[in-house]
C-alpha cells in the first residue's frame, strides 16, 4: 500500500484489493498473471517468506505435474478419495484431486451442479468440473439419488422450477421426489423412507439393516 502511495496512485487500498483479487482468481483457474502483476507478488513473497492462500493449491499442482515421481508418491498414500460438494470446487481444486487419483479409479465425488452457489465469490468454483465429470473420468459409474429428506413435495417443486433456469446445468436430471415417497429410479437401487422414535431406534435398524 505505501509503494502506491509513494507513487501517487490514488484509493491504495482499493487498487491493492483488486490485485489480490485478480491474483486469486488466476491462481484458482490456474492461469498466468502480467508481468507486473507477478512482479509485485514476487516480491509479497519474497518480503513475507510466504505464500498467499491461493497459492497453495496452485503451486501443489505445479509440483505434481512437473514431478511424476512427487506425484506417485502422494498418490499411494491417498489409495482411495472421497470428495463431497464436488460443484464448489474450482479448477485448481479439480486439477489437485486429478493429480491425485493419478490414473486410478478410486474416486468417489459427491455433488450437485444445482447446488453451485461460489462461482461467484472468492472460490470461483467452477460447475463445469461436475457437469464434465464423465468426460474426465470415462470409467465413472454415476449413481442419482433423486429423492430428498428434507423438504416437502411443493418446496421441492418451486425449487426446480427455479434451478431449471440456471443456464450451466444438466438438464436431464428429473425433479426431486419427497419422503416418505417410495422411488426405484435411483441407479443405486430402492430408496424408502423409515420412521423411527429415537437414536437408540435408529442405530439398532441400521446395525440390523448392516
Amino acid at each position: 500500500q505505501q509503494d502506491f502511495a509513494s507513487n501517487g496512485v490514488p484509493n491504495g487500498k482499493r487498487v491493492i484489493q483488486k490485485l489480490f483479487q485478480k491474483y486469486q482468481e488466476a491462481a484458482a483457474n490456474l492461469q498466468p498473471c502480467d508481468d507486473e502483476f507477478s512482479d509485485r507478488f514476487a516480491f509479497y513473497r519474497h518480503f513475507y517468506k510466504a505464500v498467499e492462500w491461493f497459492d497453495v493449491i496452485a503451486l501443489v499442482c505445479r509440483i505434481l505435474r512437473d514431478n511424476p515421481d512427487i506425484r506417485a508418491k502422494e498418490s499411494e498414500l491417498s489409495p482411495f478419495l472421497l470428495i463431497d460438494e464436488y460443484q464448489d470446487l474450482n479448477r485448481a481444486d479439480q486439477e489437485f484431486i486429478r493429480f491425485l487419483c493419478n490414473g486410478r479409479t478410486t474416486l468417489l465425488a459427491v455433488g450437485d451442479d444445482d447446488q453451485s452457489i461460489y462461482g461467484g465469490s472468492l472460490r470461483y468454483a467452477d460447475c463445469s468440473g461436475i457437469l464434465n465429470f464423465e468426460k474426465l473420468y470415462p470409467t465413472v459409474k454415476k449413481l442419482v439419488l433423486p429423492v430428498c429428506t428434507r423438504c416437502p413435495t411443493d418446496i421441492l417443486m418451486k425449487a426446480h422450477a427455479l434451478v431449471s433456469k440456471n443456464q450451466y446445468r444438466d438438464n436431464s436430471k428429473q425433479p426431486l421426489l419427497a419422503l416418505p415417497v417410495v422411488d426405484q429410479r435411483a441407479s443405486g437401487g430402492l430408496i424408502a423412507s423409515v420412521r423411527l422414535k429415537s437414536d437408540k431406534a435408529e442405530a439398532a435398524f441400521l446395525a440390523t439393516a448392516l
